[in-house]
Order: C-alpha cells, then structure tokens, then sequence
C-alpha cells in the first residue's frame, strides 16, 4: 500500500516527481504506448490515389475505344459517300460525253469532256497547293 497523498511527503517520494519520469525511461528511450507515425495514413493515401489513377486510365481507354469505334464507322460512311460521289460524277461525264455525242463525232466529245476535267483539276491542284 502507498500514501501517495501522505502529509509531509513530496510529490517525487509520492512517484510523480522527475525521479518516477527517469524511472519509466531505458536507454534513453521512453516506455510506454509507441508514437503513432503519419506513414501509415501516407501509404493509404499513395495506394488511394494510385487505385484513383489506375480507375481514370482504365475509364479513359474505354471510353476511347468506344470513340475509336465510332469513328471507324463514321469513317467507313464517308468512305462509302465518296465513292458513290465518284461514280456519280464519272456517270455524269459519260452522259455529257454521249450528249455531246448526238452532236459531234464521239471520239470528239470524250475528248472535250476529257480536257474540262483535266483543267478542272489543275485549277484544284494549284489552288491547293
């Protein structure tokens, strides 16, 4: 049994006092429950943002392989669009070739129509470049 509250006895005899502090020291280190360290919390919010950041790029690449997708058929319509227009216009120039053929020798007429298309495209050519 202690008095620790004993009359005439003083708070380092009553173990409060510097001589109770040295007495819970080893090796200059201190007993007792271990400090808690930020590392711990660090790492959980490195791995957080680390999981964060895997998540984006993984939503990222679907929603460009959808895009991709899009634009690949997107593309392949042009494609389709632009051929056709192309037959549209080799179409037209035969009519014109076999109209002006009514007219004129048809050899004649391939050749005129033959001749506007190739101003046509050196008139596109030097405009373009």
């Amino acid at each position: 049994r202690t008095d620790r509250g004993a009359p005439g006895r003083s708070t380092a005899a009553a173990g409060r006092g510097p001589a109770r502090r040295s007495a819970r020291r080893c090796n200059g280190r201190r007993r007792g429950p271990p400090r808690r360290r930020p590392v711990p919390l660090i790492g959980e919010i490195t791995s957080d943002l680390g999981q964060l950041v895997r998540d984006e790029i993984d939503l990222a690449k679907a929603e460009i392989t959808q895009e991709a997708s899009k634009a690949g058929k997107a593309s392949g319509m042009l494609a389709g669009a632009g051929y056709a227009g192309h037959l549209v216009l080799v179409l037209a120039s035969l009519t014109v070739v076999f109209a002006l053929g009514n007219v004129m020798n048809l050899a004649w007429a391939a050749l005129i129509v033959t001749v506007v298309w190739a101003v046509t495209g050196a008139v596109l050519y030097r405009a373009g470049r």
